[in-house]
């Protein structure tokens, strides 16, 4: 992921990306997804967090050069977490309503 456009993402979290995209190479499609979830939730309790545009910016990133049949496998394991952090967001939500 040598790409200008990362240039303004803190070196500590594209580290962890390299880091990561290394460990990640050699598993397969049904070994990705839980490893990548793993790399989430160690990266948020370190307090490691992207922004939707950094997260974006690094997707575009890692679709360059890659077949449709290459990207459709991240797409759908990014849409599954998408669908898992509404809910997340929506349930925290309810709960703010009942405390008030």
């Amino acid at each position: 992921m040598n790409d200008s456009r990362l240039s303004g993402i803190d070196p500590a979290k594209l580290q962890m990306l390299f880091s990561m995209s290394g460990q990640g190479a050699s598993k397969s499609q049904n070994e990705l997804m839980p490893f990548l979830m793993a790399v989430a939730a160690r990266s948020r309790q370190n307090g490691m967090t992207f922004t939707p545009e950094e997260t974006n910016l690094i997707i575009e990133v890692m679709k360059q050069g890659k077949s449709k049949e290459e990207i459709l496998p991240l797409l759908l394991a990014l849409s599954t977490k998408a669908k898992q952090e509404i809910a997340r967001i929506e349930k925290i939500r309810m709960m703010m309503r009942l405390i008030k």
